[in-house]
């Protein structure tokens, strides 16, 4: 599950930082990077109040400013969490990780499949015609290829 994360947070999210599955729980030690991430999806408007400092209060801060995001999303969350995740507790971080995975994928994919039945443009991929983009957007789900 870590390299599927980890090719998410690299590859999609496009972090500032490169992770790599063994690096999950340091790397997210300090909440910055979750900060990133879901300020990445326009989720974390006050990230510019987030800390790369490992000092404790800069940590407290980070997670502080994560808790109603997180709940927004309806991800598990609350002060065990995140201070399993602050220790650097050995899954925590991905065990997060995934549950935000889940959550932004949910949010993306309704967001995308709203308008569908509407002459509107797609907001999401661009297409005109909304059948040619819910075809195609099932082709990728189902990892079906033309012809």
């Amino acid at each position: 599950m870590s390299e599927i994360l980890c090719e998410w947070l690299n590859e999609e999210v496009k972090l500032s930082r490169s992770v790599v599955p063994g690096s999950l729980s340091e790397e997210f030690s300090t909440g910055y990077l979750l900060g990133e991430l879901l300020h990445k999806y326009g989720l974390q408007d006050d990230f510019n109040k987030f800390s790369q400092s490992r000092a404790a209060n800069a940590k407290l801060n980070n997670f502080s400013l994560l808790e109603p995001t997180l709940h927004l999303l309806g991800v598990q969350f609350n002060e065990n969490v995140a201070h399993s995740i602050m220790i650097g507790k050995h899954g925590a971080a991905t065990k997060l990780l995934y549950e935000l995975y889940i959550a932004l994928e949910k949010k993306k994919n309704k967001a995308h499949w709203s308008s569908y039945g509407s002459n509107e443009t797609c907001s999401t991929c661009k297409a005109q015609d909304y059948w040619k983009c819910f075809i195609s957007r099932a082709f990728e789900i189902f990892n079906i290829t033309s012809g």
